[in-house]
């Protein structure tokens, strides 16, 4: 738990344009990949939060009329 009291308004303690002139392009590529795999796991968490283990609904088929 102690870790995401830690990441709590994390960017308010960081300079923006102070990170944009001093970050290298490598670190800011490796900012945005983690940023991305988070968003993801945590679209993940939230359906699995919503849809616990064996309760997800069925997939919807289409059908032709």
């Amino acid at each position: 738990m102690l870790i995401w009291t830690d990441l709590t308004d994390w960017w308010k303690r960081y300079d923006i344009d102070q990170l944009a002139s001093e970050l290298t392009d490598a670190e800011v590529e490796l900012f945005f990949t983690a940023l991305d795999g988070s968003n993801k796991f945590a679209d993940r968490l939230r359906v699995a939060r919503e849809h616990p283990q064996g309760t997800e609904p069925a997939p919807r088929h289409l059908r032709a009329l």
